[in-house]
């Protein structure tokens, strides 16, 4: 989770770049799938259940504000909230590994 959003939202992150200022957090998470592509099956899922358990553990935004935009993980939230960007990255990567990953012992 730590790369994750040191990538999303640091100096030499996705965030930052140029092209991306004025970006939308789909947008963004759109960027890291296609950066991952087509590692995300090993890649993603971990993402994915991190960011369930950071909403486990922490049920507030100031909670969550204070782990991981405070001296827990050096991220932020740019502006989104974490209770409302925890269920965005879980929803735009788990409909990534379905969409173009989905198992192979699945029936068709």
């Amino acid at each position: 989770m730590h790369q994750f959003l040191v990538n999303y939202y640091g100096q030499d992150g996705l965030a930052v770049d140029d092209d991306m200022q004025d970006a939308t957090l789909e947008e963004g998470l759109r960027l890291v799938i296609s950066d991952t592509h087509p590692w995300c099956p090993w890649q993603l899922p971990g993402l994915i259940a991190e960011c369930a358990e950071a909403r486990a553990v922490f049920h507030t935004e100031e909670q969550l504000d204070a782990f991981f935009g405070g001296g827990g993980m050096g991220g932020g939230s740019a502006g989104e909230r974490f209770t409302d960007f925890f269920p965005v990255v879980i929803d735009a990567f788990t409909g990534h590994l379905g969409e173009a990953h989905s198992p192979m012992w699945e029936r068709g």
